[in-house]
This record gives structure tokens, C-alpha cells and sequence, in this order.
């Protein structure tokens, strides 16, 4: 196909040449949100959660028969079959009934966050072939829009045009399924039923960019516009001219959710092996498990993991799987499981349930990553007895946490949570608890499951305060020891970030400047007219203030009425006018929609530098 993306020249424009990040057309760049969260259903019978049952006219009833007749009819037959629409006639009556299926996730998570994950559709919810048809989609759209350069400025990833144009054989073709009209019809209804199904997300789905996660008052669609080439013949292949037959490829295209193209713009995604997706592994479960399994099988360091733990609950509602019983979470896995050993994807996998680690017995999988299932065994189980030993190390060697939001994640506090406690506590209460925290772990016999929550409670409700001063002085005494010395530089660094934010506030109101002239003439005009109407009684009160204030404090007043009696002369000139514009605009921008001029206070803005300086 000639076109499948338009280019847009601005965006490539001002990508920075000089960066060697760039995602190639072989490359299948997976956004996390797809890996992490129960989008589509492996195995789960279709239920019809609210059937809709309407009385229609006979008219309405032929017409629908007109359609099942009909082959140049086929997109709107497509329809009715991914919706679920069926029209029924009985005792003279007619009636049309709506699928509306809906499933929906509610739980308390490893870090005692409630969290809910709801999918609605207009007609039946994406299952095993709509994930399929979904990453073929993504690959071509990754394909035809390479290479993707990463642009510094941005910071992200810069795609061309969002709008994909595709053919049914080459979707065919990434996907290793057989070319020809039944599949093509499969595919079509799989791009409807996406497009027709609703997410509802509340402390689940992750947004990169603003790094914050979606509550329910937002919705989510996997592809929010399709199209289809109009003209088909019986087999459904698009055909370019109608008077000579001759097919072509067409020009069906979608366009993904902004929310997941923007996560993977800003790097929240996870590279997949096409040819293990679709050549190598067959089932959805197989392939679920396979991304799920590549997206923590590293560390926050990238060091590979011996093995990843998990609850049955807790993978059952990633992938998901639903069970009642231990056994049916084995029966319904196992297999896939073996799949993915034979593939080399891992060694091994141990259900506790059946095989106790340490003596008992547990609700939870072990996945294998580097040894067979017996030697990982013995590995996790030496690793408890040893742990007194680990616990005296730990003691004889407390430091200082260079990097807050780094320790907060190894001990298992969430993103979110994360920037609400470096926004609530300060830095050094947050130092003081981690080291509390590892030392309080380090002591545990067994493994701490909840660390995340465990250390948001610790230090809600001040444990430290509760504890004898012996047990806790050496750290408090390391603390305030690296307070004294930090304090030193600390001025130096309040000088720094004042001087960034007056960089930023002065780049976001050039680009207002440049790109909004009108509204900034607007702004510029109001607060000039404010100024001169406020002005004498300003004036006013600083003579009266002048009065009864002592002599300290007078000279900020004598040199702001200094400033007033020049603007009166200089107007807009003046360096009073020039001061209190630039605050308006500061505020004025705050609300803005557009990222390029939006502006933020000082508060934020030195909280936002601090964390870069930590993650350094």
C-alpha cells in the first residue's frame, strides 16, 4: 500500500536528529495497560448482563431481512452479528434485542488501594480474537509509521499521523491466520465490537504523562474510529474499480485511543516478540501470559528475576482467568504454562496449592524464570532460613536512601501513592521511615507480602514514636547528621530552582505570545486598564502603612511606592506593569489546555525539580 500514514511535518520537524532512541518497523512496542489489565477475556462464556428488548414495526423487521439477503449489505450484517442484534417476530409481533454485555473487576489490591476495572459493551465484550486482531494492529501501525524518533524537547516519542490505513490480507498475514473472506468478516466484527465497548478505570489505568491514573469519571475505547472500504465482493475483498472487478487492498483504517498511543509515545510500553506472539504460541492464554511474564521479569535495575511470585487472584485477574477453586486455577493454566516452558519463554512454574514451599501450603504460583522448579524451590526456601543472617548485615550496614520514589518501589508502595506521600511528608521523615522500614523487614523470618502498605500505615501513624529511642537512635542520629550536612548546600540549590522557574514561566509566556497573540493582547489590555483603575488607592494605602508599620519593614513599602509613582509616568513601560502582568499570566496560564504554555506555582514546580534530582 502506497499511503498508510500521512506524514505530519511539524511534528517531524521538531524532532531532536542528534537522539539515537527509535522504534523500528520490526519492533512491537506493547503499552503496559494492555499487559497489566483484563482488557480482553480468555475463556469467559458470553454472558448477557442487560439484554435491551425493543418492539419494532414490520417495516423495520424486513428491512433486517433486506440486509441477511443482501450481499452488498455485509458491513451492516457485520454489525448486527459483533453487536449481538437480533430481530425476532412472535405471535405478530416484532422485536429487536440488544447483547449489552458488561463484566466488571472490584478489589482491594497488594497495596490495600481499592481499584475497579468495569468493560460495558453495546453488543459483546473483546475476547481471545479482538486481543489478536488488537496487537496486528498495533504492529502495522508501528510498522507504517517507522521510524519513530524520540525527540528530546518532548521528551517522547513522536508519531506521524494517528489515522492508520490497512488491509485485511497484510492483518492477516502479522496474525499467521489463513487470507479470505471468512476471516475478513471475523476482523471487521472484531474492530466493531472494540470500538463499541467502554472502559471504566478507577486507580488501575496508568497514564505516563501526567503520571496519574484514571478515576471513573473517564472512559476508555481501544479504537474510537473505523472505516471500511466500501465496496466488496461476495468473499468481502475490497475492490478498487466496481465496472472492472479489480481488487485491491482498500483504504479501511482506525484510529487507536489517544490514551494508549500517548503511553506508548511517552515510553510506557514493553517490546514483545512478534514471532513468538503469533508463530510460536497459539491460545490467548498462551499469549497473555507471555507479555505479563516479559513485563516483570526485570527489575527496577533491569536485573532478571530468578522467579516472579504471584497470588492466583492476583494473575487470574491480570490475564484473567476465572476459577473458584485452587485446582481450577491449575487446570485452567497448566497447560499454558507447559507451552511457554516449551517454548524456552521459562524453566518452570510451581503451584503452591499442590507443592508446599518452606512446609506449607499457598495460594500462589511460582513462575521459573532461570532453574528448573526444584532447584528455585530449595533456592526461596534457604532464602528464609538464611534470613537471620541477611537481618545482621542489614543492621551493620543502615545508609542514607539516595533515591526516595526508587526505595519506595522496591518496598512495594504504588506510583500514585508515591507522589501523594513525597507531597504530604517531608523528605526526611520519608528518609527516617525507609530506614526504620528495612530494618523492621530485615528481622522477619518470613517474607513480607504487603511492604507497600505496611510502610504507608508505619509512618500515617507514627510508629517510630511508639518505639524505645534505643532501638531507633542510630538512625534518627544518621539522619540528623546528613540534615546538617545538606543543609549547607541547600541554599544553593533554592537559588537554582528559582532561576529554572523563571526560565520556564519565561518560555511558556513567549510560546502564549507567539501562538496566542490575540488572547495575550487581551490579557495585556486588561491588566493595564486594573492597574490604572487601582492605582491611586494602592498608593493610598501604602502611605497609610507607611504610618504604623515599623522602620524594618518600611523600605519594601518606600521602593514599591517608588515603583507606583513610575508607573504612572511609564505606563505599560514601567517595571511595576511589567511585574504585575507577568503574575497575571502565570495564573491566567495555569488553566490552559495546551501543554506548551500551561504553567504551574512555585510549590509545584520545586517539588517536580526535587524528584528529578532524586531519580538522578
Amino acid at each position: 500500500m502506497e499511503e498508510h500514514i500521512e506524514e505530519n511535518s511539524l511534528d517531524l520537524a521538531l524532532v531532536d536528529q542528534d537522539d539515537k532512541r527509535v522504534i523500528d518497523e520490526d519492533s512491537l512496542p506493547m503499552e503496559l495497560n494492555i499487559i497489566d489489565q483484563p482488557f480482553f477475556l480468555h475463556g469467559y462464556r458470553r454472558v448477557t448482563k442487560n439484554p435491551s428488548i425493543k418492539e419494532i414495526t414490520a417495516s423495520e423487521y424486513n428491512k433486517y431481512l433486506d440486509v441477511l439477503d443482501n450481499p452488498k449489505k455485509i458491513f451492516e450484517r457485520e454489525r448486527i452479528e459483533a453487536l449481538g442484534i437480533e430481530y425476532i417476530q412472535k405471535d405478530g409481533i416484532y422485536y429487536k434485542t440488544n447483547v449489552n454485555e458488561e463484566t466488571l473487576f472490584e478489589y482491594s489490591d497488594s497495596k490495600n488501594n481499592d481499584v475497579m476495572f468495569k468493560i460495558s459493551s453495546a453488543g459483546y465484550i473483546p475476547r481471545e480474537f479482538e486481543f489478536f486482531v488488537f496487537v496486528a494492529l498495533i504492529k502495522l501501525f508501528i510498522k507504517y509509521n517507522s521510524p519513530i524518533k524520540f525527540d528530546n524537547k518532548k521528551n517522547k516519542y513522536v508519531f506521524r499521523k494517528k489515522r492508520l490505513y490497512f488491509s485485511f490480507y497484510e492483518l492477516a498475514k502479522i496474525m499467521n491466520t489463513t487470507r479470505g473472506g471468512k476471516t475478513y468478516r471475523e476482523m471487521r466484527k472484531s474492530i466493531i465490537t472494540m470500538a463499541n465497548t467502554k472502559y471504566i478505570s478507577n486507580g488501575i489505568f496508568y497514564q505516563k504523562e501526567s503520571e496519574s491514573y484514571l478515576t471513573e469519571t473517564s472512559e476508555i475505547v481501544l479504537i474510537q474510529e473505523f472505516k471500511f472500504s466500501s465496496i466488496l465482493d461476495n468473499e468481502g475483498m475490497e475492490i478498487s474499480d466496481k465496472s472492472s472487478g479489480k481488487k485491491t487492498r482498500g483504504r479501511n483504517y482506525i484510529v487507536f485511543s489517544d490514551k494508549i498511543l500517548s503511553n506508548i509515545e511517552f515510553q510506557y510500553f514493553k517490546y514483545i516478540d512478534i514471532d513468538i506472539f503469533f508463530n510460536k504460541l497459539k491460545t490467548g492464554l498462551e499469549r497473555k501470559l507471555y507479555m505479563y511474564i516479559e513485563r516483570n521479569k526485570r527489575d527496577k535495575n533491569r536485573k532478571k528475576h530468578v522467579y516472579i511470585e504471584r497470588k492466583y487472584s492476583t494473575l487470574g485477574y491480570k490475564i484473567p482467568v476465572i476459577f473458584d477453586k485452587d485446582y481450577e486455577f491449575k487446570a485452567k493454566t497448566s497447560r499454558a504454562f507447559d507451552r511457554l516452558k516449551e517454548v524456552g519463554i521459562i524453566k518452570d512454574c510451581i503451584f503452591c496449592h499442590s507443592t508446599p514451599i518452606n512446609g506449607k501450603k499457598a495460594s500462589k504460583i511460582i513462575i521459573c524464570l532461570e532453574y528448573d522448579a526444584e532447584t528455585t524451590k530449595n533456592l526461596i526456601e534457604n532464602e528464609i532460613v538464611d534470613n537471620e543472617e541477611v537481618a545482621t548485615t542489614v543492621l551493620n550496614q543502615l545508609e542514607i536512601p539516595k533515591n526516595i520514589p526508587m526505595e519506595l518501589q522496591q518496598i512495594g508502595v504504588t506510583d500514585n501513592m508515591i507522589t501523594a506521600l513525597m507531597k504530604e511528608y517531608d523528605k526526611w521523615k520519608l528518609i527516617t521511615y525507609i530506614m526504620y522500614f528495612k530494618r523492621v523487614r530485615s528481622k522477619q523470618k518470613k517474607k513480607i507480602d504487603n511492604g507497600g502498605g505496611l510502610f504507608v500505615d508505619s509512618i500515617k501513624y507514627d510508629f517510630i514514636d511508639s518505639q524505645p529511642k534505643s532501638k531507633v537512635k542510630d538512625i534518627l542520629d544518621m539522619v540528623e547528621a546528613e540534615k546538617i550536612k545538606e543543609s549547607k548546600t541547600e541554599s544553593d540549590k533554592l537559588i537554582k530552582i528559582e532561576e529554572s522557574y523563571n526560565k520556564f514561566i519565561d518560555e511558556k509566556i513567549e510560546i502564549f505570545k507567539k501562538e496566542y497573540s490575540f488572547e495575550y493582547q487581551i490579557e495585556y489590555n486588561k491588566t493595564l486598564a486594573q492597574l490604572r483603575k487601582n492605582i491611586k488607592n494602592k498608593k493610598e494605602n501604602l502611605k497609610q502603612s507607611l504610618l504604623i508599620l515599623e522602620d524594618d519593614k518600611c523600605e519594601n513599602i518606600k521602593n514599591e511606592l517608588e515603583l507606583i509613582n513610575k508607573f504612572t509616568e511609564e505606563q505599560e513601560k514601567s517595571e511595576y506593569f511589567k511585574k504585575a502582568f507577568r503574575s497575571e499570566l502565570i495564573v491566567y496560564l495555569m488553566t490552559a489546555t495546551d501543554k506548551k504554555i500551561k504553567t504551574m506555582d512555585k510549590e509545584t514546580f520545586k517539588y517536580n525539580y526535587l524528584k528529578k534530582l532524586e531519580e538522578k
